[in-house]
């Protein structure tokens, strides 16, 4: 999606960031351009989309943008369905090309998925990339384990939200101005485990579980009476949603980006208690303290947890989630100044510095240094 359309949706309340992940940020150190989504029919949407499908990344987009991705320095690419198309078009064009620092999200958790051409295919791509980032360290050893002679670094991600600011004394919500009580689960991710939180829900009937999701994706048979699910498309319904809830639950299935990371982040700077399966590295973004953990599809467990709504710590009080996002490098502005210092790093020729993979606050980059 192209900045401006993606600052139109920002201004219209549907998006945290006034850029694509706040990747407009690094135009403090560098010149940014974003690529640009093309008009296309029905039918163009239809094919492009349908060779997405079959080869695995938006190659028709990346082709659209060639002569901008030509005309850069550098590409940062967020995931693989960008990365994987860059890597493709270096393939077939002529030197120079631009630096690619690339973004993998799901790529490792479904590689067992692939099949022997698809999985040679991918990895004559990732050779062309100058370094790939992940989120997690088992991301890391998983894409080592591939190819052991490439540039890979953790690269935590970082949230770009916002808290409300209706809080207490105690630094929570005002739960006179709640209303009902409820427990709110938030998502898309395809690792949500929602058959986990379905059962759990029928195990607690006097308990009302809101979901904000796309209800495509959510189990559409079996759901109990206390279940509620639908869209959120403005991002002030969302924070109404955090400011109402009990609690917030993450049912994850096993995956090694830290999915769910960003629902995750956006309890802990609502101060919101946080109930979340212990899986996809998110142990490493959030310490025990103020987050209660249960095993990946343990229903029992989940209803335990839940059982104890009166006892659950605010996310990691006191010291307060947005102290802890900073002193933990976990903001938006910390995820672009990570970018930014591996990016002179790779283009320097040295080593990722330890404070593109640190969960610390990082340092902002100086200004005016090689660029």
């Amino acid at each position: 999606m192209s900045d401006v359309a993606w600052r139109e949706l920002y201004e219209n309340d549907m998006r945290h960031e006034e850029s694509p992940w706040r990747y407009g940020l690094a135009r403090e150190w560098f010149e940014v351009d974003f690529s640009v989504d093309h008009p296309e029919s029905r039918i163009g949407r239809f094919c492009r989309k349908a060779l997405r499908r079959v080869v695995g990344f938006d190659l028709v987009h990346v082709l659209r943008n060639r002569g901008l991705i030509r005309s850069a320095q550098v590409v940062w690419a967020h995931t693989e369905r960008e990365h994987l198309a860059v890597a493709l078009l270096k393939l077939i064009s002529r030197p120079p090309f631009p630096v690619i620092i690339a973004q993998s999200v799901w790529l490792y958790d479904e590689w067992s998925s692939y099949g022997r051409l698809r999985r040679a295919a991918y990895r004559k791509l990732l050779s062309q990339l100058a370094a790939e980032t992940l989120h997690t360290d088992e991301g890391v050893e998983r894409a080592r384990a591939i190819d052991a002679s490439r540039v890979v670094v953790r690269l935590p991600f970082g949230s770009s939200y916002s808290a409300s600011t209706e809080r207490d004394d105690h630094g929570g919500h005002d739960t006179e101005q709640r209303g009902a009580r409820y427990v709110l689960s938030v998502g898309n991710d395809r690792h949500r485990d929602w058959a986990t939180l379905v059962t759990a829900a029928r195990m607690l009937p006097a308990t009302e579980f809101r979901v904000a999701c796309d209800p495509a994706k959510f189990p559409r048979v079996g759901i109990p009476e206390n279940v509620s699910v639908g869209r959120v498309k403005r991002m002030s319904e969302l924070k109404a949603l955090y400011r109402g809830a009990d609690a917030v639950v993450l049912p994850l299935a096993p995956n090694t980006h830290a999915s769910g990371v960003t629902v995750a982040m956006e309890a802990v700077l609502e101060n919101v208690p946080l109930v979340t399966s212990d899986v996809g590295g998110l142990r490493a973004y959030l310490p025990d303290a103020g987050v209660a953990y249960f095993p990946v599809g343990d229903v029992d467990a989940l209803v335990r947890r839940l059982g104890e709504l009166s006892s659950l710590p605010r996310a990691l009080a006191p010291k307060g989630g947005e102290a802890f996002a900073r002193e933990r490098g976990l903001l938006a502005v910390d995820y672009v100044r990570r970018h930014v210092h591996l990016t002179r790093a790779v283009l320097a020729g040295r080593e990722p510095p330890p404070l593109v993979s640190a969960f610390a606050h990082v340092p902002a980059p100086e200004v005016g240094a090689p660029r």
